[in-house]
């Protein structure tokens, strides 16, 4: 006979003192709101696509301006 994931979990969860739980429930909140912050930061790549405009020959000052870098690394 096999236990469910769930089951386990509330079985374990009602274990627990009042504290101990709160203090569990606090860091699953904690856990899955970083789970959705990091999901949402993907979304925001290629935001200005279409909207920025740039010169064409913008990329003619890599070369010099990485070259006053060059010493900072």
């Amino acid at each position: 006979m096999s236990i469910s994931v769930q089951k386990q979990a509330q079985t374990m969860f009602s274990n627990l003192n009042e504290d101990d739980a709160v203090l569990v429930l606090e860091l699953m909140k904690r856990i899955l709101s970083s789970e959705k912050k990091s999901e949402k930061k993907g979304v925001k790549i290629g935001l200005g696509k279409g909207k920025i405009s740039y010169p064409e020959n913008f990329e003619k000052w890599n070369q010099e301006v990485s070259s006053l870098f060059e010493d900072s690394l």
